[in-house]
């Protein structure tokens, strides 16, 4: 089995693979950022599937070295990290390609290989990110915003009287009190972002785009973008491509 390892700000997700890319494992945790390589050795220590190779998407530096030691001492296997100096046969048309992190690479990479390029990407986690693939697997750029859950809490500090909002969809745009009313804001917005934000891409490309949703808010609202094909696992499916056509520096 191949394990790719997705290493978000929030949660982190682990799926194995087989050499067909059928996903024989799925796992999901909260990321660990204390104590990070003695909690995900006990998670390790529970995966009874014989381990091929490890391929790793982290967007936590600091606990990025952990995450090593831990599937070195579990696997006694080196991972695979990926980013944008990592990664190989994928051009990446930005001011400062090195920079790219590993989940835009991830993504991309996965979206490209299930869909006709070009292909707009909207993830949707701890930040917003809308990205862009062109023909021939050329990652062209993309937006990023700030997440759900971090506006929320920032409009919250701000305006400390404000009652507590859960983020779940209300029944109508228009609210009917502060908290509906907030959680239109918040729900309702993002979607809207996404929307008129991919009609932008598409349109300064002049090309129309395939449209792709991931990321871990997307559950609540994905009805509402029908447009947008939901791959809960892109991270994932995207690292076990990268493993599978050999596009990493070795």
């Amino acid at each position: 089995m191949i394990l790719t390892i997705d290493i978000g700000n929030s949660n982190t997700v682990l799926v194995g693979y087989d050499h067909d890319k059928n996903r024989v494992l799925v796992h999901r945790i909260l990321t660990f950022k204390k104590h990070t390589k003695t909690l995900l050795s006990e998670v390790f220590t529970g995966i009874h599937h014989e381990i091929e190779d490890v391929i790793i998407s982290c967007v936590v530096p600091r606990i990025q070295d952990e995450i090593v030691e831990a599937v070195e001492s579990t696997f006694n296997l080196t991972p695979i990290l990926i980013n944008g100096k990592t990664i190989d046969k994928m051009e990446i048309n930005i001011k400062r390609p090195h920079e790219l992190g590993a989940d835009l690479i991830s993504t991309s990479v996965g979206a490209a290989a299930k869909y006709d390029a070009p292909v707009i990407v909207a993830d949707i986690g701890s930040a917003t990110k809308l990205t862009l693939t062109n023909i021939d697997n050329v990652y062209e750029g993309g937006i990023i915003l700030p997440g759900l859950g971090s506006s929320l809490q920032s409009m919250v500090d701000m305006i400390p009287h404000l009652p507590t909002v859960d983020l779940s969809l209300p029944d109508s745009v228009v609210g009917k009190d502060t908290i509906s009313a907030i959680q239109s804001g918040m729900l309702y917005g993002v979607v809207s972002q996404i929307e008129g934000l991919a009609n932008r891409m598409e349109l300064e490309l002049g090309k129309p785009c395939k449209r792709v949703l991931t990321g871990g808010y997307t559950v609540i609202f994905k009805h509402l973008l029908s447009e947008f094909r939901y791959e809960p696992y892109l991270v994932n499916d995207g690292l076990v491509e990268i493993y599978l056509k050999d596009m990493y520096k070795k």
